[in-house]
């Protein structure tokens, strides 16, 4: 039976998380993505504490196609 994994990455906008999703769902990286948003955000960034809103993008994976992805994940 294969494993399945559910990652979950934000991007600054709409736009982004609709071409993110194309780009893996096409390559066959991911079954599916959901995107979500906009999401309130808190966060520490380059050493300044922040927030605002961010676009949550969910992909739905194989987990042995999980090593396939950028290593600065």
């Amino acid at each position: 039976m294969t494993d399945f994994l559910q990652v979950s990455t934000a991007t600054e906008n709409r736009e982004a998380a609709v071409k993110l999703a194309q780009s893996v769902v096409s390559a066959q990286l991911a079954a599916g993505a959901q995107i979500v948003g906009p999401v309130g955000s808190v966060f520490w960034h380059q050493g300044e504490f922040g927030s605002g809103e961010e676009w949550q993008l969910v992909l739905k994976i194989r987990a042995d196609r999980y090593d396939r992805y950028p290593q600065d994940r």
